[in-house]
């Protein structure tokens, strides 16, 4: 005679860790989504990084507190966010932006902030 507790409790345990990494992978989906920002600075860099996959652009903006922010720019089909080569060629080294950001800054995992628009200020 089999044990039916232990196969049902097994499954419940499965359903749960299930649980669990969906609300973890909605978490790092939707998450970076809704920490929005600000910044204005001076373009000190940009810089295509040629991967497998889609080229990534980096942008380098020195903030008026004197510290460097480096920040992404790349398509987002959750902002209907397409054609992020035409941002990176308006942006002008030396010159002075509002940027709009969304995103978290892990540079240890080479997570940056994602342009969202720039405009230039005087």
């Amino acid at each position: 005679m089999s044990d039916e507790r232990g196969c049902l409790s097994c499954c419940a345990g499965c359903g749960c860790m299930m649980a669990v990494c969906m609300l973890a992978m909605s978490a790092l989906t939707i998450g970076p989504h809704l920490d929005r920002d600000a910044y204005v600075g001076t373009v000190t860099e940009k810089r295509i990084e040629r991967r497998i996959g889609p080229d990534r652009y980096k942008v380098s903006v020195r903030l008026e507190d004197g510290s460097v922010r480096v920040l992404e720019n790349r398509s987002s089909v959750l902002e209907l966010k397409f054609g992020s080569y035409r941002t990176q060629k308006r942006l002008v080294e030396g010159r002075k932006y509002r940027i709009e950001t969304y995103g978290w800054n892990v540079p240890l995992l080479s997570w940056h902030d994602n342009i969202l628009g720039a405009e230039e200020v005087p």
